[in-house]
């Protein structure tokens, strides 16, 4: 405790008998100003009596001697009176406290050079600006220059204590100690006791307690330290462990009436000492005391009562006393950590008790500690299916910690995880990093690359699928999964046009799935023996091997307990390979079976019959056949049928009843291809029936509208025929469509199917160089559209945008063509990608305006993304449910659309109805889709302020979409905002910790720091601990 000087020292009070003399004197001035001499010495005098004021007149008086009077210049006083004088004033105006004396004082010293007055003058100056702590390192300045040569004993010893009382105020305790030392031990001094008080403060601070103890007995009865040794004595028995002394001298202190000056911090210390002797019961009202009564505490005292709540069971008071010291970064915060998790386990707060042993096992300061919160937090993530976070923390665990009673527990926990769930990417790394791998070890191993491939394969990630496909069968240990990857690797090699690879994989797991079917339908329900043979009938179609197709087709239809509607489906495409095969009555066979049957597509067995019969010649029933496909079938086929009888009826020179069919096709909404072939054989048809001009027109108009056309080249030859009589007009038609010489195509095709063949063996890079490279030399070929086309899709296929939408661009320049709407379909993906919003609309609405029938879902899909990226949220759902309309949409299209109706709903507000769209996707199961719908039920659940619901439905979604770092980072982030929320911040932090620790995306950790550190701010306003 600091005590100022006034306490020590009574301050110069001029008596009131001193000013009556000071004046009377006024009087004698003016009856001896004749003599300066008597002037002086009367100002002396004056001083030595005490009298300051008058003095100070007197002497100023003196010195301007020689200007109040007529004397001679000869006459004026002796420099030795004057410096005397001017001495005598300087001490009697610090004396008297004068301001202006004061300043007149500071610059005397400064100037003076007689020693023995500057230090006299200098020693007043000090004792002044000592006078209750005015300016202490002005008081040290003048201290140390007036020094005690010229000082009485007395003085000395005085100065010695107010200039070590100086230097202890100012903290330069080394000073300080040397100039108590030396009065401490004199009785007699005026100063004994405070210098023995400040001499045991700093033995106090310095740990010299014995030294300390005994100048507080000197000073423990004076009436300004009763109230306050008492407690650096206890204080002092405390470190020196005598605790009992503590006990008897707290008591006592404790037990005084009235108001005691360290009562709390006494109250403290006997807890404290309580504490330490075990006896927690007796300690806790102390320390209840102490924190009650405090704005602030350290965080030494808020661990005893968090501890002493803990020893005594008070597991709830002990957690609200240990969360405020999860940021105490020392050996203090890890142990609270630690028992904390204790507390929270206790409690059943499984929850609480790993976000707790996360933090203790982050800090270095305990090592047995760390590693049994380590293991404690990776069992806990494990049990509440933070699996990703359990399999790297076990993973490192078992590394870090080899020798650890608690490894092979560690070993078994993480085995399960890697065996249980579907945490398969995350399975996979760990082990391909294993060198030598058990026979368990190769299980899971499979398991976890068979798992990660189907994961993918959801995505559409086919590549990367494959590759985890491929691995499993490095050292393949269960028959079922062994099989399923060779069932997907056939389905990739199908989709990725590996007719050959698709045949052998699928052939092979038809092989190794015998005795394995229902377990392997339980890894994979579409794994199936008769979903097996449909691909691999198809593949085998596609390889031109009809005679596998129609077997594999075949088997797909007598498997036992299987989809019945495939095996309708296996009836068709069985008839295909026997019609692709030319065993016609073996195709009609099949198609009468599934007309009879009325199973599936009736109308295209119907249109396939009339195909075959007319290959037999039976040309009068193909017609009939026909014709009632064209009356009653559906819109696609009986566009075919349209398109196959008017051929029937050209090749029987009936060409009147042809040539309206093929107008009725050429104007049609039917796609591309047909309306292409349509336009080229009416134009056939005229000059076959020898109405030349109007065939003239018709090939005109084929050639000008469908420059990608497959009849392009003999449309051409027939015009040129027709136009043998007027080479020029027809010169001219060709230069007006920038047609090159028709003669060079045979060359030009070498060029083109060259590059159109490496396309087709997906070598893009080759493909780019052999489309360029045909572009460069026939710009205007025959082949420019189609060229343009694949060197954009090559240019997609390589991630290569920019160039792809050149060539896209270069198709769509065109008149509409039969690569129109796949070149803007591409465009629409790009442009959605580089999120041109305006652009992509204006390619999607490009596409509706030309009727483009390929992939109407797709085009329902970009507008619906470019409608919610507007802000048209009626639109959204408009353009949703009109995908979702599309009979033959895929599936994960659809639960695309029921996304954005969600989304929709939400922003609007439309909380319930967007939830029932999510809940649904949740039960889906399906990667980014079910992950983000998982999280906006949240976070609905949070904006409709329901923080139980919104928090269980969090964490189950962090759970449920762990194998998606993205989702389950974003739900760790919403999981915070409701914690601090609930002003729960010590779980809070614990989350957003996690996030910054284990996170990998940059943008979440920052945002995951923003949030830490407002939680933080959040909490200090309403913790009592000290910074």
């Amino acid at each position: 405790m600091q005590i100022p000087l006034k306490h020590f020292v009574q301050k110069t009070v001029l008596p009131l008998g001193a000013l009556f003399c000071s004046i009377a004197g006024f009087g004698q001035t003016t009856a001896i100003h004749k003599n300066p001499q008597a002037i002086l010495k009367h100002g002396i005098e004056q001083y030595q009596n005490g009298h300051y004021n008058l003095a100070t007149f007197i002497l100023t008086e003196f010195l301007e001697y020689n200007k109040n009077t007529a004397q001679k210049a000869e006459d004026n006083l002796p420099y030795a009176d004057r410096a005397q004088a001017l001495y005598y004033k300087m001490l009697a105006g610090v004396k008297l406290r004068d301001h202006r004396l004061i300043v007149e004082a500071r610059d005397y010293v400064e100037d003076e050079v007689n020693v023995h007055n500057k230090q006299r003058v200098a020693y007043e100056l000090a004792k002044y600006y000592l006078e209750d702590n005015r300016d202490l390192n002005a008081a040290i300045q003048y201290y140390e220059l007036a020094g005690v040569a010229n000082l009485t004993n007395a003085e000395i010893a005085d100065s010695k204590f107010e200039l070590g009382y100086a230097y202890f105020i100012t903290r330069q305790f080394d000073k300080a100690r040397n100039l108590f030392v030396g009065i401490k031990d004199i009785e007699s001094n005026k100063y004994y006791l405070p210098a023995n008080y400040y001499y045991g403060l700093l033995s106090y601070k310095e740990g010299r307690l014995d030294d300390a103890l005994a100048s507080f007995k000197r000073v423990r009865n004076a009436e300004e330290y009763k109230d306050i040794i008492p407690y650096y004595e206890a204080e002092i028995y405390y470190f020196q462990k005598d605790y009992d002394k503590v006990l008897s001298h707290s008591q006592k202190y404790l037990k005084q009436k009235g108001s005691v000056f360290y009562d709390k911090e006494m109250r403290l210390l006997t807890g404290q000492t309580l504490f330490e002797l075990k006896r927690y019961q007796e300690a806790l009202p102390y320390l209840e005391d102490y924190y009650e009564n405090s704005d602030r505490i350290r965080k030494e005292e808020l661990y005893e009562l968090a501890y002493t709540y803990y020893q005594l069971d008070r597991y709830s008071d002990a957690i609200d006393k240990f969360q405020p010291l999860s940021n105490t970064d020392d050996a203090i915060g890890q142990t609270s950590m630690y028992l904390l998790g204790d507390c929270y386990l206790k409690t059943g707060d499984k929850k609480g008790a790993r976000n707790a042993f996360s933090l203790a096992s982050e800090m270095n300061y305990n090592e047995s500690q760390k590693e049994a919160a380590s293991f404690l937090y990776n069992k806990l993530s494990y049990e509440q299916g933070f699996d990703q976070l359990a399999v790297r923390g076990f993973k490192d665990y078992i590394t870090n910690y080899p020798n650890t009673p608690r490894n092979a527990e560690a070993r078994s926990l993480l085995s399960s995880l890697l065996l249980k769930s579907n945490n398969y990417a995350e399975a996979y790394d760990l082990l391909s990093n294993e060198a030598n791998k058990d026979a368990n070890a190769w299980a899971t191993f499979q398991k976890a690359a068979v798992g990660r491939g189907l994961q993918l394969l959801q995505d559409k990630d086919y590549e990367g699928a494959e590759q985890y496909l491929t691995a499993s069968l490095e050292n393949p240990v269960n028959p079922s999964l062994e099989a399923v990857a060779y069932f997907w690797k056939g389905e990739i090699a199908y989709k990725q046009e590996r007719y050959t690879d698709a045949v052998d994989n699928t052939k092979t797991f038809l092989s190794k799935a015998k005795g394995y079917e229902e377990a392997i339908r339980k890894v994979s329900n579409k794994a199936t023996v008769q979903n097996a043979n449909v691909n691999l009938g198809y593949a085998s179609m596609k390889a031109n091997n009809y005679a596998d197709a129609a077997t594999a087709f075949s088997n797909a239809q007598s498997a036992t307990g299987e989809n019945k509607e495939l095996s309708k489906e296996a009836v068709f495409r069985q008839a295909d390979a026997a019609f692709m095969q030319k065993d016609f009555d073996a195709a009609l066979k099949l198609y009468d079976r599934a007309i009879a049957g009325n199973a599936g597509d009736v109308d295209y067995a119907r249109y396939q019959k009339a195909l075959i019969l007319g290959l037999q010649n039976k040309n009068t029933e193909k017609i009939e056949l026909l014709k009632t496909v064209v009356q009653k079938g559906n819109a696609k086929i009986k566009d075919e049928a349209s398109l196959e009888l008017a051929m029937e009826y050209i090749n029987l020179d009936k060409h009147n009843e042809a040539i309206p069919l093929l107008k009725n096709l050429d104007q049609s909404q039917t796609n591309m291809a047909i309306r292409s072939r349509a336009a080229y054989l009416l134009a056939y048809a005229y000059q076959d029936n020898a109405q030349n001009d109007l065939a003239i027109g018709a090939y005109k108009a084929y050639i000008a509208q469908y420059p990608a056309g497959a009849d392009r080249n003999t449309a051409l030859k027939a015009l040129s025929t027709l136009y043998s009589s007027k080479p020029e007009a027809y010169e001219q038609f060709l230069k007006q469509e920038s047609i090159t010489d028709v003669s060079s195509t045979d060359v030009e095709s070498v060029f083109y199917d060259a590059a159109d063949n490496d396309f087709g063996n997906a070598q893009y890079q080759k493909a780019i160089d052999g489309f360029n490279k045909y572009l460069e030399k026939y710009p205007q070929g025959t082949y420019k559209v189609q060229a343009h086309y694949f060197l954009g899709e090559s240019y997609f296929q390589l991630k290569d945008l920019a160039k792809a939408k050149t060539s896209f661009t270069e198709v769509l320049n065109n008149k509409w063509n039969d690569y129109s709407e796949a070149s803007a379909s591409r465009m629409g993906e790009i442009y959605l990608s580089e999120k041109n919003y305006t652009a992509a609309k204006t390619t999607y609405n490009q596409l509706l305006e030309n009727n483009a029938t390929d992939n109407p879902a797709g085009i329902y899909e970009g507008m619906m993304k470019v409608a919610f990226e507007e802000g048209d949220y009626e639109g959204t759902r408009t353009w949703a449910d009109m995908l979702l309309a599309v009979g033959d949409a895929a599936e994960d299209a659809k639960r695309n659309a029921r996304l954005y109706k969600g989304r929709s709903l939400q922003i609007e507000g439309r909380y319930e109805d967007a939830k029932a769209i999510y809940q649904q996707l949740d039960k889906d199961n399906v990667g980014n889709v079910s992950a983000e719908a998982r999280y906006q039920i949240a976070s609905i659940l949070f904006a409709q302020k329901r923080n139980d619901a919104a928090e269980q439905a969090a964490s189950y979604a962090a759970q449920a979409s762990n194998n998606n770092a993205y989702w389950a980072v974003k739900n760790y982030l919403l999981l915070a905002d409701i914690l601090a929320d609930n002003k729960d911040y010590f779980n809070a932090k614990a989350t957003l910790q996690s996030v910054i620790k284990n996170g990998s995306d940059k943008d979440l950790v920052n945002e995951a720091k923003q949030k830490l550190e407002a939680v933080k701010a959040k909490e200090a306003g309403k913790s009592k601990l000290a910074e």
